[in-house]
């Protein structure tokens, strides 16, 4: 990076005056919190960097924390099978609900006919998936 440039870029100082303060209260929490703080002041330097290095970690797991479990945990192959799941399911309690000589219940049974090809589907995906990731 040349340095030339480095001396034109600055930081607005509305931004300086918003984040700093909040900032700062946030490392001096963190270095309040050190355990292994040594009572010197020539290693006094080491603790503050302590501190603002746990206050990074800090902010950071704090940022994916909010997005992390849903990244992990759901996938399209999850949210296909809650729908068909819910739809097929639908379908079956309507094929129950409507009696045995009921044209809806004929109609229900053949679309859980289809249900039960799709579930099929899903499950022989879902093991490849499984396969795959190992």
């Amino acid at each position: 990076m040349d340095s030339s440039n480095s001396a034109e870029i600055r930081i607005p100082e509305s931004l300086w005056n918003e984040f700093v303060p909040k900032i700062k209260s946030g490392i001096i929490a963190e270095y309040n919190m050190l355990s292994d703080r040594s009572p010197d002041e020539a290693s006094a330097g080491v603790d503050w960097m302590k501190a603002f290095l746990s206050y990074l970690k800090i902010v950071e797991k704090r940022e994916l924390r909010r997005w992390q479990w849903v990244r992990e945990n759901i996938t399209g192959l999850m949210v296909i099978s809650a729908v068909m799941a819910l739809a097929f399911g639908y379908l079956g309690y309507l094929g129950t609900v409507a009696g045995v000589d009921s044209n809806l219940a004929a109609q229900a049974a053949g679309f859980l006919d289809i249900a039960k090809l799709f579930a099929g589907a899903l499950v022989g995906a879902a093991g490849a998936t499984v396969v795959v990731k190992r």
